[in-house]
């Protein structure tokens, strides 16, 4: 059980917050250089690309 938890901490900490277009242009370039754990975080505009989430597990929203 103690293994189970220090993993799940350790992952919690080492998550990381990637915003679009500040660290990437386009969503899926973000998506792309995301890792399980990661928040995509998007800012208000319009973006016109199709996006595929490559079965990551990930979360992807938006600021407003």
């Amino acid at each position: 059980m103690r293994i189970i938890l220090s993993i799940l901490l350790l992952s919690v900490c080492y998550s990381t917050v990637i915003n679009v277009p500040a660290d990437y242009s386009t969503i899926q370039d973000g998506i792309d250089a995301s890792s399980t754990g990661d928040t995509v975080l998007i800012s208000s505009g319009i973006y016109y690309e199709s996006i595929d989430f490559l079965s990551k597990n990930i979360t992807v929203a938006g600021k407003y």
